[in-house]
């Protein structure tokens, strides 16, 4: 990607969401709060902490949580995820519905490195093993609700819903990891068994975050 490209992604970037009537030290401190982590979900989870601090990050069904709440949780849970051997080249699964709990261990995933792996809610035991296996999973991040597939699918680490709830509550902090992890989405797996697709971290990925 040229640096032109970057550039003009940086623009957009810094652009978004911007108030005409915003104070002038917020986006530098957003930048400053990006720059250990780099443009990925953790760098821009932290950009919007320092910029927005008090602003909705999310709202589920158990009310709303803050871009500052959110930010100091995830580190939390990427603290708990670190002590289960979540580094650069582990892969993690995430098997969770659209909630507070699934966009914290995305971001905490990022803040330690690893691979973060979107598993389908929709998976039957069977399935779910095949794929952990398949897409090398080390650790399993699961919701309640998927306890009885998670328990045979023979990831060597399972952290239920509960059990992340309880760490996000910690408070404890990590440092920036030494290499950037990915994103893997599934394939649709319509011709057989899902393949993960794998979208890197790095200096080329501004660019799809800008696009988003």
């Amino acid at each position: 990607m040229s640096v032109l490209r970057r550039m003009v992604a940086g623009a957009i970037m810094a652009r978004a969401n911007t108030d005409p009537f915003e104070r002038p030290d917020r986006l530098p401190r957003a930048l400053a709060a990006m720059a250990p982590w780099g443009p990925s979900l953790a760098g821009t989870a932290a950009a919007a902490a320092a910029r927005y601090p008090d602003r909705v990050a999310v709202a589920d069904d158990a009310g709303e949580v803050i871009y500052r709440v959110l930010w100091r949780e995830a580190q939390a849970v990427a603290h708990g995820l670190a002590a289960h051997g979540a580094r650069p080249g582990v892969r993690i699964g995430l098997l969770a519905r659209n909630h507070r709990g699934l966009v914290r261990a995305l971001i905490a995933v990022a803040a330690t490195g690893a691979d973060a792996v979107l598993l389908n809610t929709g998976f039957a035991a069977p399935q779910l093993a095949d794929v952990v296996t398949a897409e090398s999973i080390d650790v399993l991040v699961h919701d309640d609700e998927f306890a009885g597939a998670a328990a045979a699918c023979g990831a060597s680490v399972r952290l239920d819903e509960t059990t992340m709830e309880a760490l996000a509550q910690r408070e404890a902090r990590v440092r920036p990891p030494a290499t950037p992890g990915s994103l893997v989405m599934l394939t649709s797996g319509t011709t057989g068994r899902p393949k993960g697709a794998e979208r890197r971290s790095g200096p080329a990925a501004v660019e799809g975050v800008a696009a988003l």
